[in-house]
């Protein structure tokens, strides 16, 4: 996964999230920043979500095809 367009900062957050095992470890963090850094942490969690999702859904397109042409479906 890339997000492009990142700051040094921004990374690091992001790195700071991969490394949590569970969402209350991240929920702790995001309740340690700062009123601007949680928005900033929020909106690439956000991002983070969206890439994921994205992801999942071009995957599950390549999938759906792939069996509607076995059952001989024109895609």
């Amino acid at each position: 996964m890339t997000i492009d367009g990142l700051t040094t900062e921004q990374c690091k957050m992001l790195d700071i999230m991969w490394e949590k095992e569970t969402c209350d470890e991240l929920f702790e963090w995001f309740q340690s920043l700062s009123e601007e850094k949680f928005h900033m942490a929020m909106t690439l969690h956000q991002m983070l979500t969206h890439e994921i999702h994205e992801e999942l859904v071009e995957k599950g397109t390549q999938d759906a095809v792939q069996m509607l042409t076995k059952i001989g479906v024109k895609v």
